[in-house]
């Protein structure tokens, strides 16, 4: 009998051990592990393009994108609040340029992705080296987002159907909201006149 017994709790004790070695590769995240107002530098590959900007999130819909490079679009800031976006340079505004539009679908999509995790109560994200991954599905295709297990600020965003990678480096906190000097009227299709095709902004 105590040999059947000990049969049985040897049995037990390694199914148990079986299954938490098969979940050590999973991680139950909530929002409370990860950092949701930021501001990281972006490192952008879409299909051919290229191009480095600061991303700031302060909230739910609420985001601001200023390119650094290329020169075509350097100086540029795109901010999105909820469905509205307001495209500025050097502190004037004018509709989007079209050499940024492609850059603004981009973000669009890393935002949408964004903040359906920020905003649920909890994801499940697999865990390996550090880095926490969760896999999506926009309308637009499948995702990938990373964040750092360590520091909690986000690490990667990418769409393999749309050849985009970003990838997020110098993050700090930045404050939960948006000032009122921020929020403007949504943009145009077309640039003004004051800017043609050919003549998008240059950082100096």
């Amino acid at each position: 009998m105590k040999k059947i017994l000990s049969i049985c709790l040897i049995s037990m004790l390694t199914v148990f051990s079986v299954s938490c070695s098969a979940g050590k590769n999973s991680s139950s995240l909530t929002t409370a592990d990860i950092k949701e107002s930021f501001s990281c530098t972006a490192s952008v590959t879409y299909g051919e393009l290229q191009a480095q900007s600061t991303v700031k999130r302060f909230g739910k819909g609420m985001w601001e994108n200023e390119f650094i490079s290329p020169d075509t679009v350097a100086g540029v800031k795109l901010v999105f609040e909820n469905d509205e976006i307001t495209a500025s340079y050097k502190g004037l505004e004018f509709s989007v340029p079209k050499s940024a539009m492609p850059f603004q679908s981009m973000l669009s999509c890393l935002i949408q992705a964004a903040d359906d995790i920020y905003e649920s109560d909890e994801i499940i994200c697999s865990e390996k080296d550090g880095v926490l991954t969760y896999e999506g599905k926009l309308e637009q295709g499948d995702y990938e987002i990373c964040f750092n297990a360590q520091s909690g600020f986000i690490q990667s965003f990418s769409m393999p159907n749309m050849e985009l990678v970003i990838e997020f480096s110098d993050c700090s906190a930045a404050e939960p909201q948006v000032s009122a000097d921020e929020t403007s009227a949504p943009i145009l299709s077309e640039s003004p006149e004051s800017l043609s095709e050919s003549d998008t902004p240059v950082s100096e």
